[in-house]
């Protein structure tokens, strides 16, 4: 879902793979941290593509 707003059509491998080399040398935190990161960049995607979804249903002249 996120990878269409972004325009792209597979995740970022590269940001996967940081959370999977973490989890396979033993670095949880490594891991969290990165994993944060994606999930932090998938809610910033959805919360701006909601807002301008609610952008474009208030008429022009809502506020007269």
């Amino acid at each position: 879902m996120t990878n269409r707003y972004k325009g792209v059509q597979l995740a970022s491998v590269a940001d996967h793979k940081k959370v999977a080399d973490a989890i396979i040398a033993g670095r949880p935190a490594a891991a969290g941290e990165a994993m944060r990161k994606l999930i932090q960049e998938a809610l910033d995607l959805i919360t701006k593509r909601d807002a301008l979804q609610v952008a474009r249903r208030v008429p022009v002249n809502a506020n007269r």
